[in-house]
């Protein structure tokens, strides 16, 4: 077994029997429980992590929970405010896809850099 990123366990298959992609090697079962975001109301996540959230969700590539950590939105409506925004600004906003990113949005105020964040976003 192989510990990813996310603290899961996954069973990785025998590199033999993965298929190979762009010259490297595709890891079998990547599954993650939520798309955590640091610095949520931040240039890059305007820019371009809210786009592409946008457009993965319009072609159907993204379904789970997406967690927003920032400090400088006060709660959840305030984030969802930044994101509709940001799309405004970078590629439009899509009223279907974007219900649908609203509705996976959560969002936890706190500090990267503080322990009591990780444990706030544990709890989300």
């Amino acid at each position: 077994m192989m510990r990813h990123e996310f603290g899961k366990y996954m069973e990785k298959t025998p590199a033999s029997e993965e298929p190979e992609r762009n010259g490297r090697l595709k890891m079998a079962n990547l599954e993650s429980d939520a798309f955590v975001f640091f610095g949520a109301t931040g240039d890059l996540e305007s820019k371009q992590i809210f786009p592409a959230l946008q457009a993965m969700i319009r072609h159907g590539h993204f379904d789970m929970p997406i967690i927003g950590v920032a400090r400088s939105a006060e709660n959840l409506d305030q984030l969802r405010a930044h994101a509709r925004e940001s799309l405004e600004k970078h590629g439009g906003v899509d009223p279907r896809a974007f219900a649908a990113l609203s509705a996976k949005l959560q969002y936890v105020k706190g500090d990267y850099s503080s322990p009591e964040t990780f444990g706030d976003l544990r709890k989300a």
